[in-house]
């Protein structure tokens, strides 16, 4: 069985905040371009429904919490 520990919600969000925030930046395309070099592979995967699909993204976690 796998856990998360209660906080992690909570740290992805504000990640993910940051994140979007930092886009939207003065330095917004160097950001990308970090992002970008974190990504190995995106996965489309189709999904019921004409048009729609669920990507996954593949690469380094642990470079993406480094940011």
């Amino acid at each position: 069985m796998i856990q998360l520990h209660p906080g992690a919600a909570e740290a992805y969000r504000r990640l993910a905040e940051n994140l979007h925030q930092a886009m939207e930046g003065e330095d917004g395309e160097e950001v990308r371009s970090e992002l970008r070099n974190l990504i190995d592979r995106v996965d489309f995967i189709p999904v019921a429904g004409l048009g729609k699909f669920q990507l996954e993204a593949h690469g380094s976690l642990a470079g993406l919490l480094a940011l």
